[in-house]
């Protein structure tokens, strides 16, 4: 592979997790079934994953796909934020390699996960048994995303997952793993061939975002703050999601993981259409707020403001419901936010 370069023949495709080379010794990873994309990086010090995607079974995948491309052990697990579906394979993690294995979040981060992750996992288990039957689809059609047959191979990962995600689907009470070290505002692991900085900036998707950037190869994984085609925006804060944009911004990016959508963009043009975006709707529910119009009155009077200018920069036609919902969502925080701001 020629550095910086990622075609689709370099792809390792494990049949439940695909590793794509984005760097010297570093893989976006896309779970082919359960959870949000991640990263792996590989470090003399011991490995390093970027999320845990969202189930212990899909964690177990890629644990397996590691194993073949290095024989280092995976020492690091750093989690982005408290959403379930990018921290619930930490368990995983655990089971494999014990107190060898250093779970990495937020402060905050950790301090969340019981509350309100244990609140989204109950409200999420319909997600978990559609994993099943996704696994079970592809066995069926027995090729793989790019209809290549299935090898043996693949064929029993996928199996393996399927059960173990069923188990897991049945589950009513999580297991969740907390972070062994955390931190309020960096931390560096270092080691080659990268230098792992990993960073919060200010409140964006959550209250607790962990960046991770690897400097020397211009390489950004950012977990939520950036997902396609729209935002999930429903826990976010926009004031400072449009500030930890403008840093990021900043930085030289070659190559940026995302969770959901991509996994890999190049470049910084969508952090910056993103960044646009909620300037406009920031400066919109300011506008409306000061007009008298409570939340839903602006969510309304939204198709017929500045940010109906951005619908087709995100969506197609088949998918305006997404960017209304995106539109709602990030309106209904920046009036909590304004609330909040003008609390005695």
């Amino acid at each position: 592979m020629v550095f910086g370069q990622t075609t689709e023949k370099d792809s390792i495709d494990t049949g439940t997790t695909t590793l794509i080379p984005i760097g010297e010794d570093v893989y976006a990873v896309s779970p082919n079934f359960a959870g949000a994309a991640g990263a792996l990086i590989l470090n003399d010090k011991g490995n390093i994953v970027v999320d845990s995607h969202g189930s212990p079974a899909s964690a177990r995948a890629l644990v397996a796909a590691v194993e073949t491309i290095s024989d280092q052990p995976i020492r690091y697990v750093i989690n982005t934020h408290w959403h379930v579906d990018h921290h619930s394979g930490n368990a995983a993690y655990k089971q494999a390699y014990g107190n060898d294995v250093i779970f990495i979040s937020h402060d905050l981060t950790r301090a969340d996960i019981p509350g309100k992750g244990t609140d989204q996992f109950r409200q999420v288990a319909t997600y978990r048994t559609r994993h099943v039957k996704a696994a079970n689809d592809v066995l069926d059609a027995a090729v793989d995303a790019h209809d290549r047959p299935l090898t043996e191979s693949q064929k029993a990962a996928i199996e393996r997952f399927r059960d173990e995600q069923e188990e897991f689907a049945q589950r009513e009470e999580p297991d969740f793993v907390l972070a062994d070290l955390t931190f309020s505002k960096s931390i560096t692991l270092h080691g080659g061939p990268s230098t792992v900085e990993v960073f919060f900036l200010h409140p964006a998707h959550t209250r607790s975002d962990a960046i991770v950037y690897l400097r020397d190869q211009q390489i950004l994984m950012i977990g939520d703050l950036l997902t396609k085609p729209i935002l999930w925006s429903w826990s976010s804060y926009p004031t400072g999601y449009i500030a930890t944009l403008k840093e990021l911004e900043k930085l030289s990016i070659r190559k940026i993981v995302i969770g959901h959508g991509g996994p890999v963009l190049n470049g910084t043009s969508y952090m910056t259409l993103v960044r646009q975006f909620l300037e406009a709707a920031v400066a919109f529910a300011s506008e409306s707020h000061a007009a008298g119009l409570d939340e839903q009155a602006a969510i309304e009077a939204a198709s017929g403001s500045p940010i109906e200018d951005f619908r087709r920069r995100f969506v197609t036609e088949e998918q305006n419901e997404m960017f209304d919902q995106m539109v709602g969502w990030t309106l209904s925080r920046a009036y909590l936010e304004i609330a909040e701001s003008n609390q005695p």
